[in-house]
Order: structure tokens, then sequence, then C-alpha cells
């Protein structure tokens, strides 16, 4: 999930592309203050986030947004891989309850991550009225509780694996080459290594403190 605020620039939409790139076997889900308009278009900000971010970015799957009272849903479509076949949806949605009695009403949009049913569960809750539907003319109850299927957004298990390319084990004793007391945190110490044959032999080092704590070095080689 990435949220912004009102009045995206491009400094704004160079950081959410690094963080999309960063990451881009997670799918994300996109929170503006603006984008979606009641009539499910887009004006000359939204515009921009359309296509340099949204459009440019394959693990985008939704975005959200409120600003304008209402309620909408568009579902775009993209050829991430340019073989001409749409393999991409993106739910755009608006919900916003401002112009209700008092400033909403304390409705709010919930999403229920249905994990054995592969679904996503949208519903309308007021926490003030304790009321899970916004009676209001502006308001179609198909806006406010609906699903989207977890295959629609590109939602599923990905196999992955993990090998073991080298191990390492580090053998500690308690002979003792040297110690040091009362360093001064950030400071450094020197020790000689006298008597420490070379070649079979290694060496660690071992920090603790009066509460206890104990911090230890993996085991370095002699050479």
């Amino acid at each position: 999930m990435i949220y912004m605020g009102w009045g995206i620039s491009d400094d704004e939409i160079a950081w959410i592309n690094s963080v999309l790139k960063e990451y881009p076997d997670r799918k994300a889900i996109l929170c503006f203050h603006e984008y979606l308009e009641v009539t499910g278009g887009l004006g000359e900000i939204p515009k921009n986030i359309h296509e340099k971010i949204i459009k440019s970015n394959p693990n985008v799957c939704m975005v959200l947004s409120g600003h304008y009272h209402g309620s909408n849903q568009v579902v775009d479509q993209f050829d991430d891989n340019g073989d001409g076949i749409n393999d991409r949806n993106v739910h755009e949605i608006l919900f916003d309850y401002q112009s209700m009695p008092e400033g909403g009403s304390g409705y709010m949009r919930l999403m229920h991550f249905n994990e054995k049913e592969k679904k996503i569960i949208f519903r309308t809750y007021s926490p003030v009225l304790d009321d899970y539907y916004a009676d209001a003319s502006d308001f179609s109850i198909d806006q406010q509780e609906y699903e989207i299927p977890f295959s629609d957004l590109g939602l599923a298990p990905k196999e992955k694996k993990i090998a073991t390319d080298c191990m390492q084990l580090s053998l500690y004793t308690d002979d003792e080459i040297g110690e040091v007391k009362n360093v001064k945190s950030g400071s450094e110490v020197t020790m000689q290594l006298n008597g420490v044959s070379m070649g079979n032999a290694g060496w660690y080092a071992e920090a603790s403190d009066t509460f206890g704590g104990i911090s230890r070095s993996s085991v370095a080689t002699i050479e």
C-alpha cells in the first residue's frame, strides 16, 4: 500500500516509481487524495499519474481515491509485455461521503481479504451509526458492496525455491587472547595476537555491557 497526499508532482512520482521498481514481485495498491472523478474521468494531475506510474509499473493492481463526493469504479487494462493482448487489470475506485450529514456520517470503505474464497469483499460501514449501508440517492448499493476476485488483480501464490550454495561453521572456544575493559561507545580497540599459530586457528571478538547484552563476531581465519 502506497499512500500519497494532495498535489502529486514529478518528485513524488519519481519516489513512487522507485518504490514500485524496488519491489517488482509485490502487488501494489496506490492510494491518492484525488484520482478518479465521479464521472469516471481523470483530471490533469491524475492523468499524469496514470501515464507515468500506473501504466509503466506492472505490479500496480488497484488505485483508491477520494476528494470528490460520490463513488465510481473503472477497470483499466494494460498490455505489459507488448504482445497486443491486455494482461493486467487495474481497478480504480472512488469513494467519498463528505457531503453527507456530519461530514460523511463516519462512513468508510472496508476491504476484507478472503483467502479461502480468493476474493476481496468491499463493504461500507459507519462506526458512528453502526450501519453497513449509506442510504443516499447518490450511492447505489452495487457501489458500496461488491467483490473482486484475486485472479482479476493477478493475486496468486508464486512458487519459489530456496537453495543452499554455501555453508559456514564457526567453532567458538573459551581460549582468551586478551581483554579490554571500559571501552567507550564508538571507539576502536586493538589486540596483539601473541602465541597464536598461523593457518590452523582463528579469532573472534565478543563485546558485552553491564546490562548483560552480548554481541559476538564471526570467526576470522589467521593467515
